[in-house]
């Protein structure tokens, strides 16, 4: 409830102080701003945020207290095992922060083709007198189409990516699970580690494997 309530008030405000804003600025920046585009900046865009302060805190919190949870007792039962999945994560981490870029900022193109899809819609729909009075409705049909097809492209796009990027991720802790399965079998027949012990090593390290694919849809 708490959560719900905090992204109701942050959206509320945000688009109150938005509001207020428009009101501020001159004549000059609405001439160049189609209605539509703004509209869907008070709706689309701002619905972007409630999301952000709501079940993706959540989610976030949840999975840096699980992450350093088995981090830590990971470390505590075998520290050269550890090693293993150790060594998968900083490149994950740091090949994440460069999709990132490409993905945010094709995010922030389909928010601006969404805002453009929006903005011909409202044209439209305001003139439909005009538009049924010369009979200009398979042009303003086909002027729609365009629009949402170039933030089908621009979503298709960044589809590809994301789903490359998390085979990619997918496929790096698949080898490091074979390793660890590999070398704590290893460990286990030199008697440095028991059966039991290897079993919550491997839970544990799904678990970080999850964390880190959990916070990479976050980021992206």
């Amino acid at each position: 409830y708490l959560m719900e309530w905090t992204g109701e008030r942050v959206v509320t405000d945000l688009r109150r102080m938005i509001y207020r804003h428009l009101h501020s600025l001159g004549l000059g920046f609405f001439a160049d701003q189609r209605t539509g585009e703004i509209t869907s900046r008070l709706t689309n865009d701002v619905s972007k945020v409630q999301s952000a302060v709501t079940s993706d805190l959540a989610e976030t919190l949840r999975l840096v207290l699980t992450l350093v949870g088995s981090v830590a007792l990971m470390l505590a039962l075998n520290w050269r095992l550890s090693l293993v999945i150790f060594a998968v994560v900083p490149p994950v981490a740091l090949a994440m922060r460069s999709f990132g870029l490409v993905v945010r900022t094709l995010s922030r193109s389909i928010q601006d083709r969404l805002a453009d899809t929006t903005a011909v819609a409202e044209e439209a729909i305001s003139a439909v007198r005009v538009v049924k009075a010369f009979a200009r409705e398979p042009y303003e049909v086909g002027r729609y189409s365009d629009a949402v097809e170039e933030l089908f492209g621009v979503a298709k796009r960044r589809a590809w990516i994301v789903s490359a990027f998390w085979s990619g991720v997918g496929l790096a802790f698949s080898v490091a699970l074979v390793t660890i399965f590999w070398f704590g079998g290893r460990e286990v027949i030199a008697g440095r580690l028991t059966a039991g012990a290897l079993v919550a090593f491997i839970f544990y390290a799904l678990n970080i494997a999850r964390s880190v694919a959990g916070a990479g849809r976050l980021y992206l």
